[in-house]
């Protein structure tokens, strides 16, 4: 198999897992809740912030400073948290795609392992979408040139 056949066949499979990683967070009831806090706590953290600038007692600016930190600290692990699904949805999905399309990158690469660690290794791949095959090319094309 050619070298233009293997990325063809990762670039499709890359592009298939962030087309459905696209729609299934557009059509997650979640997704539009956490964009709807997100505007929320960040209403709350300006507002604690332009507070924070008015002249107050030292309790009342501890309080803000108190309330500022707990929104930041909810919107970290929030944020963190929508990360980690996103992550492992992909993921799934790129080993499911690679299982069903008997994709194999390590096998490819002449590597004798397990065909359930080389499909594994292969969905993890592709579920890391087209960025780095992007810019596997315009290294290879650089190289090249």
């Amino acid at each position: 198999m050619s070298v233009i056949n293997v990325f063809a066949i990762f670039y499709v499979a890359a592009q298939v897992i962030e087309r459905i990683t696209d729609s299934i967070i557009k059509l997650m009831r979640s997704y539009d809740d956490t964009k709807a806090d997100i505007e929320v706590t960040s209403f709350k953290i300006e507002k604690i912030k332009s507070r924070l600038g008015v002249d107050c007692d030292k309790d009342r600016e501890d309080r803000l400073y108190d309330e500022l930190q707990s929104q930041l600290k909810y919107r970290n692990q929030r944020d963190n948290r929508m990360v980690l699904e996103i992550f492992l949805m992909t993921s799934f999905l790129g080993i499911i795609l690679a299982f069903i399309l008997q994709i194999r990158f390590l096998l490819m690469l002449g590597v004798a392992v397990s065909p359930i660690i080389d499909i594994t290794v292969t969905g993890f791949l592709i579920s890391g979408g087209t960025k780095p095959l992007h810019d596997l090319i315009k290294y290879i094309e650089k190289a090249k040139g």
